[in-house]
């Protein structure tokens, strides 16, 4: 499962945040898309979800991401 409580993200040294009040829940053995216009946040929570963010990136996060417990 992937659990994303009220996620927020600012890249270092950016003027506005990259995400911003961000949640949902992904069950396990779902498959979900998510599109959007380019620059709207798609890779930036795909990192999150990944864990590249903040550790890779730098920045700072607010609010959980969960996956798999």
């Amino acid at each position: 499962m992937i659990r994303l409580d009220d996620v927020g993200y600012t890249y270092p040294d950016a003027p506005a945040p990259a995400l911003q009040h961000v949640s949902l829940e992904v069950p396990r053995g779902s498959i979900t898309g998510v599109v959007g216009a380019s620059g709207a946040g798609k890779t930036t929570l795909a990192k999150v979800i990944a864990g590249f963010i903040p550790q890779v990136e730098g920045g700072e996060l607010t609010g959980s991401a969960t996956v798999d417990g």
